[in-house]
Parts: structure tokens; sequence; C-alpha cells
């Protein structure tokens, strides 16, 4: 059966570096899967669509992709992450208060473009808690000056690498 696989880009240019080191991650699952893995990449920035509980309930990997925007990520991201990781969608408590995540155990990875690692856990502090609280379990990679300290084949190289580990750590 194959496994299903979200990847969200946050990045208002459908062409930027973003979205295409999203894609070779991308690119990198189907390949390490010989196929065997449906993934489905949306722009939110281009398509608001937002997901039922039970469309995320039914996946088993999710991949979340956005620039690093003045220390944080688009706004776009920031709202996708509240409306989806919220009560009722994310989690849910029970007449007592006690929280049940839904996302128990579903693995997320996050790609950040142009940041240090000092960036990425200022960023990726808020989007893991979220994720983590909600049950999910979270990576996070950052591709740091690309076009600068990090030339852009190599960069699509190491997503494409990240994708194939992502999938055979995570879905095999």
């Amino acid at each position: 059966m194959s496994k299903k696989v979200l990847v969200v880009v946050a990045h208002p240019a459908e062409q930027s570096l973003c979205a295409e080191i999203a894609n070779r991650f991308a690119i990198g699952m189907r390949i390490e899967a010989f196929g065997d893995v449906d993934v489905s990449i949306t722009n939110i920035f281009v398509n608001e669509e937002g997901l039922t509980k039970l469309d995320l309930l039914a996946l088993d990997g999710l991949v979340l992709a956005f620039p690093n925007w003045c220390e944080m990520p688009p706004v776009p991201m920031v709202a996708w992450i509240q409306r989806h990781m919220s009560e009722g969608i994310g989690y849910s408590r029970d007449c007592e208060g006690v929280k049940t995540g839904h996302l128990q155990g579903l693995p997320v990875f996050t790609l950040i473009t142009q940041g240090t690692d000092e960036v990425k856990d200022y960023i990726i502090g808020s989007v893991r808690e979220a994720l983590e609280y909600c049950g999910a379990e979270v990576g996070c990679a950052v591709f740091p000056g690309v076009g600068r300290s990090l030339d852009v084949p190599t960069a699509f190289e190491i997503a494409e690498t990240m994708g194939r580990t992502f999938y055979s750590t995570n879905l095999e």
C-alpha cells in the first residue's frame, strides 16, 4: 500500500528555491520508495485549502518547507500551523480535560531556506512545539546561504538525499 506524504510549501513565487528544494526532497522520497509513495505538494500562498482532521490522520508523513523571513516562517505558514495544530484537528480533550494528540508518531520534516543553525533553533522552536504538542515527531534542516556558501546543485542533491533518508527511516 502506497504511503501518503503531504509537502506544504510557503513561498509566494512558485518557482522559488524553497519550492524547488521541497520538490527535490519529494523526488528523493519517490526514488527511495521505487515510486510507491503518494507525494502531494501544495503551496499555501497559492492554495489556502485547509485539511480536515481525517486528512491529517490519513497522512504517513508531512513536510513543511519555508524561507527564513526576519527570523520567522512566513505568515501563511504560521497560520497553516495554527489552523491545523488546533484543538479539534491536531488534538482533542476529553470531558476531564485530558489531551490526546491526533498526530501520534507522524514524522514531520521542516526545510528552511536561508538561515543558520542558531536561527534554525529559534525558528523551529515554536513550530516544533505546536507539532509535538499534537504528537508528531519533528526533524529539521536548514539550507544556509544558498548561492553564497552553498551552491544550488549541491543544495538540490542534499534535499534529494534527505528525502530518501526521510522515507527509508520513517515510512519504509
